[in-house]
C-alpha cells in the first residue's frame, strides 16, 4: 500500500511557536509501524515558517515568510531525522515547487526520484520550496497532487480538527463530526471552517478541495486530528476517527492522464452542455462549445475544464488565453472555422 500523509503546522508546533517533539517521534513511531508492515510512505510536512519564526523572532510572517522558510526547514528535517533515526529509518528531504509538477520532465524525473526511496528504504519528507516557489501552494494541495502522481491508495490529512465538522467548531459548539463523505458538492464545501490557524495556512477548505482531487483520480482520502496519540495507526486499523472520504470507483493509471491531473495550472475553460457530452464521449474539445475563459495560461498549458460549476476535464490546450479570446470575440461577430481547442489524446476527463 503507497499513502501521503500530510502534516499540518498546528499539529508539530503549539500557538507559542514551540516544536512538539513528542508528537513528531509519536508521528514517526506509527509510520515506522506501517513502514515496516510493508507500505510505501511519503511524509508532506509544513512548519518550516513556524520553526523559522521561532529561530527569528525579530521577523514579520507577512513580509519574510521565503527568509523565514529557508531559516526554519532544516530544524523542522533535524526533527524528523532525529524521530526516524530512533525508529531505525533513514529520511530524505525533497523541496518541490507547483512547476515541479506542471511540466512534464521535471513530472517524470519525481516519479523517478520517489520509486528510488521506496526501494532504498527511505522515508521521502516533503514541503514546498517556500524559499523559491514564485507562488506559493498549499501543502494540501501538493499532498493530493503527489498522491496521485505516485498512485497512492490513501493520502491523509492531520490537522488540528477532529475532521470535517457539521459546522464551525469555533463558532458552535453543537456541531458533529461527518463520518463519511461520498462526494464534495457546494454543501460539503459551505461546511468547511474558512478560518485558519496562528501557524497554519489551508484551512478545513483548502483540505477538502484537495480531497476532490484525491478522489477522483480513485484515492481514498482521510481527515483526522493529528494531535491525537497514535492517530495514524488508529486510521489504518480502521477505527472510527476522522472524515473518510470514499475514492471514485476507477482509479487514474495512465501516467499521461495523472500528469494532466496534477499539472493543471491557473487557467480555465467553460464549455456548454452539449460540449460537457461530447467530451464524456471520448470526444476532442472544439471553439464552439466554449463558452468562457477564465485565468491566464500559454499554449500547451494545463488547464481545467467545467461545465456548470463542476470541473469535467483537465486537458493541454492549443491556445494561449489571449489567442482563445481572441476567437471567441471573432465567432461572435462572423462564423469562424471549427478549431480543435484540446485534442482527447490530451485530456482526462474525470468521472
Amino acid at each position: 500500500m503507497r499513502t501521503v500523509i500530510k502534516i499540518g503546522t498546528n499539529v508539530i508546533f503549539d500557538q507559542a511557536g514551540n516544536l512538539d517533539e513528542k508528537r513528531v517521534k509519536n508521528m514517526a513511531q506509527n509510520i515506522a509501524r506501517l513502514y515496516h508492515e510493508g507500505n510505501e510512505i511519503i511524509l508532506v510536512s509544513s512548519g518550516a515558517v513556524a520553526a523559522g519564526r521561532f529561530a527569528a523572532p525579530g521577523l514579520s510572517k507577512d513580509t519574510h515568510r521565503k527568509v523565514l522558510a529557508a531559516i526554519g526547514q532544516p530544524r523542522l528535517m533535524e526533527a524528523y531525522t532525529k524521530a526516524f533515526q530512533d525508529c531505525s529509518l533513514n529520511v530524505g528531504q525533497c523541496l518541490i515547487s507547483r512547476d515541479d509538477l506542471m511540466n512534464r520532465e521535471s513530472f517524470n524525473n519525481l516519479i523517478n526520484i520517489f520509486d528510488g526511496f521506496f526501494t532504498s528504504g527511505v522515508v521521502p519528507i516533503i514541503n514546498e520550496n517556500d524559499a523559491l516557489a514564485p507562488r506559493n501552494v498549499y501543502n494540501d494541495a501538493l499532498a493530493a497532487m503527489l498522491g496521485i502522481a505516485v498512485q497512492a491508495e490513501h493520502v491523509v490529512f492531520l490537522t488540528n480538527q477532529p475532521g470535517l465538522m457539521t459546522g464551525d467548531p469555533n463558532q458552535d459548539k453543537d456541531v458533529k463530526l461527518i463520518p463519511v463523505v461520498s462526494r464534495v458538492d457546494k454543501e460539503i464545501e459551505r461546511l468547511c471552517s474558512k478560518g485558519t490557524s496562528v501557524a497554519g495556512s489551508g484551512g478545513m477548505i483548502s483540505k477538502v478541495k484537495s480531497a476532490e482531487q484525491a478522489v477522483l483520480a480513485g484515492i481514498t482520502v482521510h481527515i483526522a486530528d493529528g494531535r491525537v496519540t497514535d492517530i495514524i495507526t488508529k486510521i489504518f486499523q480502521g477505527e472510527s476517527v476522522g472524515t473518510r472520504f470514499i475514492a471514485c470507483a476507477e482509479k487514474v493509471t495512465s501516467e499521461q492522464k495523472r500528469w494532466l491531473m496534477v499539472a493543471k495550472g491557473y487557467g480555465q475553460i467553460v464549455v456548454d452542455a452539449g460540449a460537457a457530452a461530447a467530451l464524456k464521449n471520448g470526444k476532442s474539445l472544439l471553439l464552439p462549445g466554449v463558452v468562457a475563459v477564465k485565468g491566464s495560461f500559454e499554449e500547451g498549458s494545463v488547464v481545467e475544464v467545467s461545465s456548470n460549476g463542476k470541473i469535467l476535464a483537465y486537458g493541454k490546450i492549443n491556445f494561449s488565453e489571449k489567442e482563445l479570446k481572441k476567437l471567441l470575440a471573432q465567432r461572435r461577430k462572423t462564423d469562424v472555422k471549427v478549431k480543435e481547442i484540446i485534442h482527447c489524446n490530451y485530456m482526462v476527463v474525470l468521472k
